[in-house]
């Protein structure tokens, strides 16, 4: 159940976070052929490897069933605290008996019909339109709340209800935000006439309420959990999802939220609802205070200048939406200082156009290392602290980390781009100065001295093709203080050019939808429990791949880099559907890879002479026995890339075009179709065999529609793949 949980608070949230229905799950790389992130990566935990098999997103906000593509999860399993509020009976597997009268808090009245009334919550705003702030969690650790046994009535025939939750971190910073999301089953065999969800008082906890999904009762600022559901048959499941803002003191310690399901049966004597039953779950988390107070002993060893004149960058969703690709680039600027939360700060701002976008401070490396709790994320993830206007701006920001500043605009609403801003960041203790290499700026003996220096333990490279954030102990550890800087950004630059030739962007196509991106992704040194992920605006490495982030010789060997950079471009609103989610993003892996094809085999984890031989393996099995959504993932990419074999590099050109020139699909049977189609339309071949010999189960309307063209002349599924890498 705790799999199933997990699996459907993955696909949920992305639900809930997406701008709009067609975004998709993330996925990435992990050893071999595992897969890590929030839908993927090594767990621990539980015993061993945990595989989970993540949903796409949904137009609507139940959870859905999980798709046939596997995954794992790293997740480190939060501690559990178990209680049962029976009035006799035990845990454990063993009966619970409750029959006590309902508490007058738990409902205003018993209606008619003998269900319960929904009590409203106080006197709180509707947010159903609000959705959770992005999140770098999506793809890194989704962690178990708690723990809890299933409390049952063992009155004949009767409900069994299940209550399990997961959050989205161990830790829980003053200032920010947490969510939750709990499931909320009857497994039967008879109906509950009322389940209802409740948590204490959250004030007394410090906590208030965000946001609430899936639970009509419970609306931002209520001061408690309260769900009722009425009338809940057999096979009932419900995912109520809340968001907490953490107030009060920044004392580190222990905060427990305890949650409580009770079922309520109607007694067919006297039609009184009885509780018959009750289920707890506790989410515990470490409350932390956060870094404050960090501050440079020489700050004018650090040529970081406060005077910024910066350009408006294209909305990252504006690109994501022109280039088909599935993760947001970032569209913010680098300003190589480090806040310190809870102080008053001053930026003054010149240039700004009365009509066009207004710049915003952001506060947060997405999944950046916390140098305190290494198993940890740095608190904040781009969080909006300040909207800045012409002038002196006085504000106060509640985390603290590094800062950036999004200048934005979107083509669609405004025909030019507006005019450069002038910021002014004022304050030597509260922005301190950070190690940066400003590509075409810094000199290296002046990005040396800033190591060497550097009391604030974070450093950030802003490259012209990407941005690089880490620590700085990685740098000396593993790079004699940063030598090779420019090559290493070069290599980046490679890896960049041979994702974007694939993807058939030419900076000189006539046709804009063409041109690739202005914006750059972040490359970000991760927790020690992270392997490697992917999510809107970054790549993120563990500590045990540090080498492949700023390493130039290991990037080019770095099959988890271009995994994880491949993830930004798939095309899941096209032709990848969601068995495909660890699959087509290698197309991307292997157009780097063959950049450096004279790297041996034993040097690099994927593709492999193995990975071939096992291909041959699965297409001598008779067609009926080959099911693709399900086969091994490199057995999968043999598929894509003998098409690329057969027709070239420019059978991507032309599937990468065309899904740019048309309008987003939804759903796994049209993308699938779509793929089938728009590769016979490419090939002008009937590729109905082929497809078949590969167990893609071609429907009767993409048969139909490949039926125009002539058979393919040959059998492609017999084409040898990885000659070019010497395989």
């Amino acid at each position: 159940m705790r799999l199933q949980l997990l699996a459907l608070a993955l696909s949920l949230a992305t639900a809930l976070e997406a701008d709009d229905p067609d975004r998709s799950c993330s996925t990435s790389s992990g050893p071999g052929n595992e897969t890590s992130g929030a839908v993927s990566g090594a767990a621990t935990g539980w015993n061993g490897t945990v595989t989970l098999k993540p949903s796409r997103a949904t137009q609507s906000f139940k959870p859905q069933a999980p798709p046939s593509h596997s995954g794992s999860v790293d997740a480190n399993i939060a501690t559990a605290n178990t209680t049962d509020d029976s009035e006799h009976g035990s845990v454990g597997g063993k009966e619970i008996i409750l029959d006590a009268p309902i508490p007058p808090t738990d409902v205003n009245a018993i209606q008619g019909d003998g269900s319960l009334r929904n009590r409203p919550n106080d006197d709180a705003e509707n947010i159903d339109d609000e959705r959770p702030e992005r999140r770098g969690f999506r793809f890194g650790t989704m962690y178990d709340g708690g723990g809890g046994a299933d409390a049952t009535y063992n009155g004949g025939d009767d409900a069994e209800i299940v209550l399990e939750s997961v959050q989205e971190s161990r830790s829980f910073y003053t200032g920010l935000s947490q969510t939750i999301w709990s499931t909320v089953q009857n497994k039967g065999p008879s109906s509950a006439d009322a389940l209802i969800l409740e948590s204490p008082d959250l004030g007394k906890l410090g906590l208030s309420i965000k946001g609430a999904w899936n639970c009509p009762e419970t609306k931002a600022g209520a001061p408690r959990i309260h769900c009722v559901w009425n009338n809940a048959a057999p096979g009932f499941q419900e995912m109520p999802t809340f968001s907490f803002v953490k107030h009060g003191d920044a004392r580190e310690g222990t905060l427990d939220l305890k949650l409580d399901l009770t079922y309520y049966k109607k007694d067919p004597r006297n039609g009184q609802m009885m509780a018959k039953a009750s289920k707890s779950w506790t989410h515990q988390w470490a409350a932390r205070a956060g870094l404050s107070g960090l501050k440079q002993a020489n700050p004018s060893r650090f040529p970081n200048r406060r005077v910024l004149t910066l350009p408006a960058l294209l909305e990252a969703d504006y690109e994501r939406h022109r280039l088909r690709q599935q993760f947001l680039w970032a569209d913010f600027h680098s300003t190589g200082f480090f806040l310190n939360a809870g102080r008053e700060v001053s930026i003054d701002i010149s240039g700004l156009s009365r009509s066009g976008p207004q710049p915003e401070i952001l506060v947060g490396t997405p999944a950046l290392i916390s140098p305190e709790h290494r198993n940890e994320d740095m608190p904040g993830n781009l969080e909006r602290c300040h909207v800045l206007t012409n002038g002196k701006n006085l504000f106060h920001c509640q985390i603290s980390g590094i800062v950036y500043v999004r200048y934005s605009y979107s083509p669609a609403r405004q025909s030019e781009p507006p005019p450069p801003v002038t910021l002014n960041f004022q304050g030597q203790d509260e922005f301190q100065p950070i190690p940066l290499f400003r590509e075409g700026q810094t000199t290296m003996r002046e990005w040396r001295a800033m190591l060497e220096e550097t009391k604030v333990p974070f450093v950030e490279v802003d490259g012209r093709r990407v941005i690089i954030t880490g620590v700085v102990e990685d740098l000396k550890s593993y790079t004699n203080l940063g030598e090779d800087i420019q090559e290493l950004l070069n290599g980046y630059g490679r890896v960049i050019d041979a994702q974007n030739a694939i993807s058939a962007l030419d900076p000189s196509s006539p046709d804009p939808r063409h041109r690739p991106s202005p914006l750059r992704p972040m490359i970000v040194r991760a927790s020690e429990s992270r392997y490697a992920d992917a999510f809107d605006y970054r790549a993120a490495l563990g500590s045990k791949n540090v080498e492949e982030i700023w390493k130039p010789a290991q990037l080019s060997r770095s099959w988890r880099m271009w995994h994880e950079l491949g993830h930004q471009r798939q095309h899941s609103t096209s032709w990848s559907w969601n068995a495909m989610m660890e699959v087509t993003v290698n197309i991307y892996s292997l157009a780097v890879r063959r950049l450096f094809a004279n790297v041996g085999e034993n040097e690099i984890e994927h593709p492999t002479r193995q990975d071939w031989e096992d291909t041959k393996a699965y297409l001598a099995l008779s067609d009926q026995a080959k099911n693709f959504d399900t086969a091994d993932g490199f057995v999968q990419l043999a598929m894509f890339e003998q098409l690329r074999v057969a027709f070239g590099d420019a059978f991507y050109h032309r599937l990468h075009r065309i899904s740019r020139e048309n309008p987003p699909l939804r759903g796994d049977a049209d993308l699938k179709d779509n793929f089938m189609r728009l590769s016979a339309d490419i090939a002008r071949q009937d590729l109905t065999t082929y497809f078949v010999r590969w167990g893609l189960r071609p429907e009767q309307r993409t048969i139909q529609h490949m039926s125009r063209y002539p058979k393919a002349n040959e059998d492609l599924s017999t084409k040898h793949i990885y000659q070019d890498l010497s395989l």
